[in-house]
């Protein structure tokens, strides 16, 4: 079974982005306990393998996590999720920065072992969804600062020059309206981590719940 985690955006609607999913047949999973502010949980009615539901798990910061969901499902859902986006990113930029696990039932504790989640198989159905949110918080994390670090160097890259002719004692040939742009791309990036900066920080929600 495959878990997939996309970032498509600094943001969701999540309220509406939960009633047009449910206008096309997905279910809200409501089993999640009232301090997992900020996400949604929607249900498939026809998972990708059999074994495990399949499960989406929104993110209000901007990001999915696709759990036995069919390709096709997938990009259904994709579609959807775009009416409901805060500034979107580069469609090229989130399946290039999307990150894509194996995942087993196994005995025991729920763990990462090796690049492949392996679930309890004796948890009940709402335990096993706060399993699941715990790795999706974390794959989440991942994919959102990959769209940062390329965000970043992309900056980067675009005034590499400058530095390089400054030092070769060369005249820049930027326009003030030029100078302003560059200094408005990076404060627009600073603000888009600032307003996921609680994102990065362990939420109470894991330290109230030492298991």
């Amino acid at each position: 079974m495959h878990c997939t985690a996309f970032a498509t955006a600094d943001e969701y609607h999540l309220g509406n982005l939960s009633q047009d999913l449910a206008s096309h047949g997905y279910v809200e999973v409501t089993s999640l306990p009232r301090d997992a502010a900020n996400i949604l949980v929607m249900g498939v009615e026809n998972s990708a393998k059999e074994g495990d539901p399949g499960t989406i798990f929104f993110f209000r910061e901007g990001a999915a996590v696709f759990w036995n969901v069919k390709d096709k499902t997938m990009k259904h859902v994709m579609k959807v999720l775009e009416k409901h986006e805060i500034q979107p990113y580069e469609i090229a930029l989130v399946h290039w920065e999307n990150e894509e696990l194996n995942y087993i039932k196994i005995e025991g504790q729920s763990k990462l072992h090796r690049g492949e989640i392996k679930l309890n198989s004796e948890l009940d159905l709402d335990d096993a969804i706060l399993e699941k949110f715990a790795f999706s918080n974390a794959l989440c994390l991942s994919v959102k600062l990959a769209i940062w670090e390329a965000s970043l160097d992309k900056f980067i890259e675009s005034i590499q020059s400058i530095p390089e002719a400054l030092k070769a004692g060369k005249k820049v040939k930027l326009s003030h309206e030029e100078v302003m742009q560059k200094i408005g791309e990076l404060f627009a990036l600073r603000h888009r981590i600032n307003l996921s900066s609680d994102f990065l920080i362990t939420p109470d929600f894991y330290w109230d719940r030492e298991n």
